[in-house]
């Protein structure tokens, strides 16, 4: 086996460091060229952008590209020859290098497709991290899955420990995560009222919250007043002003008008506060206090809590229902709402209503919570989140039970997951978005993975960017949508098994253009294509590693 030395001297081709100034750690496994050697066998090894003097103990060719693994010792290091290698990339070298490790190391055979995506890749080698990320390799059937997450760390520079690599694997999972909500949501519901501190109630309100369906009407105006009345949520009170729930001239802090609303018109449909005389000084405290009231009425009487909104959407709007209301309801009560959607309804009410659901539901998942914590502890402010990971993690502090432990801990996991799916290259931007979506009774995922770069102000670019989707559909099934966006110019591929879905698409298109250009895009074309056969989460997330360990900075 060759030893190469770090010695002193031959200065004027480089001034020498010691063992412990060089940025590589002992053990790793690195890829050289022997750059120069002279008449004292010393030879100048470069070693990415390190140029490391050694003394020569076994002849190696000038110009020769090797695989070595560094020792240091004391203020030397020594690089013991593992393989030569004509490129980082030869196939060859690296098989062999693989095989060396693997009998050195004492690795099983699983572990060498982990090794020759860390040497195809020049990602460090160290023999402990790469004995434990076989541990996890190994420790569950789900081999291409473990692959992934343990890629994903390394690739990223994440610590390589046991809590980073459970939450890259939960964001994996084939298990919906709606389907996740909704079996914790159950569960919480199913446990007695003595037994429901306020964390769990409000963790079972945020839960019902995101997976309602979007079509209903009354839960989704209950949630925007309690946006509004609140939280002081700006547009919530616009998206209710735009559904018609009160004039244009209205503005959000016109107190006294909606306490004289309420006055005249709110006995009529016996709302509860219409008994105290709403002053605009008292009156957001009285409708602060009716909101609470309806959340708990929302758990223990549904039709009750319905009527009051239906109320009080009436009241303001001078004793009637407005009219995109009305026919929503009157489309509701008949059974028409899931053969026609919301949107074929109001076009531009319920794009409003739809809009703010998307925009928001980023935030209820709390993937901000951590950023937003340390800003609330350096004002030295109370901490109050209703948010969905926040949450969890207050929960899980304070039950006990056993399965429900198990079920919080696997969605704290996804959650951090996708925090850390979500990734920063210098002006390249990378978001993960992973999210529960309800249309009547079908409940499914949305998957985004969104690539970009940002503005100088940190802002992202819309009109430069790559962005995926992942959707799951009632008709149309599993469909993936690949947007890339070049100075506003669009292109879209679409993967989709169904029949006949490029005539479908082909007449769509002008429709798709026009929305478009509406918002300043210009549609250049749209590919369909059969999705590979390949199951959904290791082409997906095959795509999504593969994209950003080659980030294009062309965007």
């Amino acid at each position: 086996m060759t030893s190469i030395r770090q010695t002193d001297g031959w200065g004027k081709f480089h001034r020498m460091e010691s063992a412990k100034s060089l940025p590589f750690r002992s053990g790793q496994v690195i890829y050289g060229s022997v750059e120069k050697i002279n008449d004292q066998h010393r030879a100048l090894v470069k070693i990415g952008q390190e140029t490391v003097l050694a003394e020569m103990q076994t002849p190696l060719s000038e110009g020769g590209r090797y695989w070595f693994q560094l020792l240091a010792e004391h203020e030397t290091v020594r690089l013991q020859l593992i393989a030569k290698s004509e490129t980082a990339g030869d196939e060859a070298g690296i098989n062999h290098a693989v095989l060396h490790l693997t009998k050195s190391w004492g690795l099983p055979r699983e572990a060498q497709p982990l090794l020759r995506f860390l040497l195809q890749k020049q990602l460090p080698v160290v023999k402990e991290e790469v004995l434990q990320a076989t541990k996890w390799l190994i420790a569950t059937k789900e081999t291409e899955m473990n692959l992934r997450a343990i890629q994903w760390m390394y690739t990223n520079q994440l610590p390589l420990t046991e809590d980073v690599f459970q939450a890259i694997k939960a964001v994996q999972q084939p298990d919906l995560l709606s389907n996740q909500l909704l079996k914790l949501q159950d569960l919480l519901a199913s446990m007695p009222d003595d037994q429901k501190p306020d964390a769990i109630r409000t963790l079972l309100t945020t839960l019902q919250r995101m997976t309602s369906r979007m079509d209903d009407i009354d839960q989704t105006l209950f949630f925007l007043l309690k946006d509004w009345i609140q939280q002081g949520d700006r547009e919530a009170y616009r998206t209710l002003q735009k559904v018609g729930g009160w004039p244009q001239e209205v503005t959000e802090n016109s107190w006294s008008w909606f306490a004289k609303q309420i006055q005249i018109h709110g006995k009529t449909f016996s709302l509860p506060l219409s008994s105290a005389v709403l002053e605009e000084h008292d009156a957001k405290k009285q409708l602060s206090d009716w909101i609470a009231q309806l959340q708990h009425d929302w758990q223990t009487n549904r039709s009750k809590a319905n009527e009051q909104v239906r109320a009080f959407m009436t009241a303001l709007n001078g004793g009637e229902l407005p009219s995109r209301l009305s026919d929503f309801y009157e489309a509701y009560l008949k059974g028409e709402l899931p053969d026609q959607p919301l949107l074929s309804l109001d076009d531009e009410a319920a794009s409003v209503v739809i809009a703010h659901h998307m925009k928001k539901i980023g935030q209820w998942l709390g993937l901000n919570y951590e950023a937003e914590l340390k800003k609330w502890m350096k004002a030295d402010s109370p901490v109050h989140f209703d948010e969905l990971k926040p949450l969890l993690l207050r929960v899980y502090d304070e039950v006990q039970l056993p399965a429900l432990k198990e079920q919080l801990e696997a969605l704290i996991h996804r959650l951090t997951g996708q925090q850390l799916l979500s990734q920063s290259q210098g002006p390249i931007q990378q978001l993960f978005w992973q999210f529960p979506l309800r249309f009547a009774d079908h409940v499914t995922d949305v998957i985004v993975r969104w690539q970009g770069r940002k503005k100088r102000s940190g802002e992202i670019d819309p009109h430069y960017c790559h962005i995926l989707f992942y959707l799951q559909l009632e008709q149309l099934k599993e469909t993936i949508v690949d947007v890339r966006i070049q100075n506003s110019i669009l292109h879209v591929t679409l993967w989709n098994h169904t029949p006949q879905i490029e005539q479908l698409v082909s007449r769509m298109q002008p429709l798709l253009k026009e929305r478009l250009e509406a918002c300043g895009y210009v549609l250049s074309g749209i590919k369909v294509a059969a999705a590979e056969q390949q199951q959904k989460n290791d082409w997906l997330f095959s795509r999504i590693l593969m994209s950003h360990s080659g980030v294009d900075y062309r965007i």
